[in-house]
């Protein structure tokens, strides 16, 4: 029997060391995105899953986003001069 602990109520993404639970982890990241939107915080984080996972032009996107949102976002500028 496999049991989900809950899930982390700010549906961010946090790495936490091996591959399961860094993706049952993940989930909470899109829906974040679906819950919140307009959230700088949220695309980068799934900017930075996508990235870690080769999805480059994903990456790019929600970098931009982010920084559309929140146009200082210093991390969202550095990552996103990192994958370009």
């Amino acid at each position: 029997v496999m049991v989900l602990p809950m899930l982390p109520a700010s549906n961010l993404f946090y790495p936490c060391g091996f591959v399961v639970a860094e993706r049952l982890l993940y989930l909470p990241s899109r829906s974040g995105l679906r819950t919140l939107p307009n959230n700088a915080k949220m695309h980068y984080n799934y900017a930075n899953v996508q990235k870690d996972d080769g999805r480059w032009e994903t990456a790019i996107d929600h970098y931009r986003t982010a920084i559309e949102l929140w146009p200082n976002y210093a991390s969202a500028l550095n990552n996103l001069g990192t994958v370009l």
